[in-house]
C-alpha cells in the first residue's frame, strides 16, 4: 500500500522565527498506514507550550533554523494526536524589574505584532531591549517567575497599558510543554553556589515538587494546575562541557548542518540544562534534551520527532 503523505499545517507558532513575511508554515512528511493507526488509536490530548528564548542579536540570524525546530516539533506533536491550544513566547533572560512578560502570545487579539517574528524583530533592536532591559543571573530563573504567575500575567504590549487585560494561558488541560532553546554559553553552572536553588529548593526539587498533585511552581487560571509529570521540559540547546573547537567538530559531523551558522552560536563550558534534564527525570518529572547542531541539521527531523513522541507518553 502506497504511502499517504499528510500536510500538516502549523499555526503562525510554527514560524516563530522562521519566516518574517509569513503567518504560518507547512511540514510535509510521510505518514505509513501503521503510523497512521497508531495516531488513530491514541487518544487526543490538548496541551498548552511556553518557548523560552534568547532576545539576543544572535538570534535573528538563526530564525529560519528555529522556526523548522518548532514546526517539526509541532507536526509531531500533531502526528502523536496532541494539539497545542496556547503558546506564546517569553524571555530565557531578560525581565523588567523583576517581571517577565509574555511577549508574544499567539491568536492574540490586541496583539502589538503580526507574528512572532515581528515581536522578535522589535525586542532583539535597541528600542526593543529599553521595555526589558535586565538580565536574569541563571537559565531557568525567568522560568521560575513566570511560572508563579501564568494564572495572571497577559500578553504585555511595550507601547500601551490594558488594565483590562486577561491572563493569556487558560486552566490546565491535559498538559503543558516548556521548550528551552539556546544558542549561547549558560548564564551558571549547575553547581555554581549563587545558581543551584529558587528560594532554597534546588531547582530539580523546585520544579518537580507537588501539593495536593500538583506542581508548586506552575499557576494556571482557575486555581488550577498539573502534576509535575504532566509538564514536560524540551531543551534544544548548544552542547555543554566542551570548548569551541570540539564544538565546531561536532556540529560540522551532522549531516548536511549549515556550517555558517556557527558563527552566531556558542556551546557552554558551563554544564546547567543536561544536569537539570537529568535530575528533573530522577524526581519523577519529564525532560529530553536534544543538541541544537542535531536539531539544526539533516538528523534533525527524524529526531524531534522521536521527541515529540517521547513527549506523548507524559500525557
Amino acid at each position: 500500500m502506497k504511502n499517504i503523505i499528510r500536510k500538516f499545517t502549523i499555526p503562525v507558532f510554527g514560524m516563530l522565527f522562521s519566516y518574517l513575511l509569513f503567518s504560518a508554515c507547512t511540514v510535509i512528511r510521510e505518514v505509513g498506514p501503521e503510523e497512521e493507526k497508531e495516531k488513530d488509536a491514541l487518544p487526543p490530548k490538548v496541551i498548552d507550550m511556553l518557548v523560552l528564548v534568547e532576545l539576543g542579536r544572535g538570534t535573528t540570524n538563526l530564525t529560519e533554523d528555529f522556526g523548522k525546530i518548532i514546526g517539526t516539533l509541532r507536526a509531531g506533536l500533531e502526528a502523536q494526536n496532541i494539539s497545542v491550544r496556547k503558546a506564546a513566547m517569553a524571555p530565557m533572560y531578560r525581565q523588567s524589574d523583576g517581571v517577565v512578560p509574555i511577549v508574544f502570545g499567539e491568536n492574540d487579539p490586541d496583539s502589538d505584532f503580526s507574528s512572532y517574528a515581528d515581536a522578535l524583530l522589535f525586542y532583539t533592536r535597541d528600542a526593543g531591549t529599553e521595555f526589558i532591559p535586565d538580565k536574569a543571573s541563571s537559565d531557568i530563573e525567568n522560568l521560575a517567575i513566570l511560572g508563579a504567575n501564568l494564572d495572571q500575567r497577559a500578553v504585555y504590549h511595550p507601547e500601551s497599558a490594558d488594565p483590562d487585560a486577561i491572563a493569556y494561558f487558560e486552566s490546565a488541560k491535559d498538559g503543558f510543554l516548556v521548550v528551552h532553546l539556546a544558542a549561547s554559553p549558560r548564564r551558571c553552572a549547575a553547581s555554581d553556589s549563587d545558581c543551584t536553588n529558587i528560594e532554597g529548593t534546588s531547582y530539580s526539587a523546585y520544579f518537580t515538587q507537588e501539593i495536593d498533585d500538583k506542581a508548586t511552581w506552575l499557576t494556571l487560571p482557575g486555581k488550577t494546575g498539573l502534576p509535575a509529570d504532566k509538564i514536560v521540559h524540551a531543551v534544544i540547546a548548544t552542547a555543554e562541557g566542551i570548548d569551541y573547537d570540539e564544538f565546531r567538530e561536532i556540529c560540522s559531523n551532522y549531516p548536511n548542518f549549515p556550517a555558517t551558522k556557527l558563527d552566531v552560536m556558542e556551546p557552554s563550558e558551563k554544564v546547567f540544562f543536561n544536569k537539570f534534564v537529568d535530575e528533573i527525570e530522577d524526581n519523577g518529572g519529564t525532560a529530553e534534551y536534544m543538541d541544537l547542531c542535531e536539531a539544526m541539521s539533516k538528523a534533525g527531523e527524524v529526531s524531534l520527532l522521536q521527541m515529540s513522541a517521547k513527549i506523548r507518553t507524559a500525557f
